[in-house]
């Protein structure tokens, strides 16, 4: 069972199945939701193998906990972009997009994308002055959802906002702003040794020259691939 951010539901299948076929073993099942839910769930003792996430937070909760059987290893990068619906008539550019009247962003207390978007605003005004503006979702793909739907604008990732042929891109936001956004990976420790085993080859396979093209087919960076020991 694969914990993994709600970002990542297009790709992981592809990843999941390749590995499966690769093994001659069954699917991985996944479980995608915001990242602080999947990490609240493990420290309270949910059945999970692996956890996928870009919560750097809450991937140090887990690994304080000494939950994990080795470090997290980095697996892909993303960007946070400011995306609106094609069809919304908006001629907002740049970073006149803040004028807008709403905001759409996943909650910062729950997604690392609201948390990076709102990491972004703060480095351009009181956060004060924006009140009432945020339109908060759930997760990543809820706001991509709900930008999908409304003439509104939202803070999302690059590889949501490219896979929605509904949407585009206003502005891609600098990493030096937000911080690197980097989906880290770890094999969980409290399961069977037989498990454990093949959690952990998932993981080295996620970084797998193999797979760049899916990572990049989905608009993900992968971390430079190292080859199979």
């Amino acid at each position: 069972i694969i914990f993994a951010a709600s970002s990542l539901t297009d790709v992981l299948p592809q990843i999941t199945a390749a590995w499966a076929y690769q093994n001659e073993v069954e699917q991985p099942v996944l479980s995608h939701a915001p990242s602080a839910t999947l990490a609240r769930q493990i420290l309270n003792g949910a059945p999970a193998d692996i956890l996928i996430s870009a919560n750097k937070h809450w991937i140090m909760e887990v690994a304080r906990k000494e939950l994990f059987s080795h470090s997290p290893t980095a697996v892909a990068h993303n960007q946070l972009v400011f995306a609106v619906n094609k069809n919304a008539g908006t001629s907002l550019k740049n970073y006149s997009v803040l004028k807008a009247d709403k905001l759409i962003l996943a909650d910062p207390k729950l997604s690392p994308s609201g948390a990076y978007a709102m990491r972004f605003l703060r480095s351009l005004y009181e956060i004060g002055a924006l009140e009432g503006k945020f339109l908060y979702t759930n997760n990543v793909r809820a706001s991509m959802r709900m930008i999908e739907l409304t003439h509104y604008p939202g803070f999302i990732y690059r590889t949501d906002a490219m896979a929605n042929q509904r949407l585009k891109i206003i502005m891609s936001i600098d990493p030096v702003v937000t911080g690197d956004i980097v989906y880290m990976a770890g094999a969980l420790s409290n399961r069977k040794q037989s498990q454990k085993i093949l959690a952990e080859d998932f993981v080295k396979f996620l970084r797998s020259p193999s797979i760049s093209n899916i990572w990049r087919h989905h608009a993900f960076d992968p971390i430079k691939p190292v080859a199979s020991q």
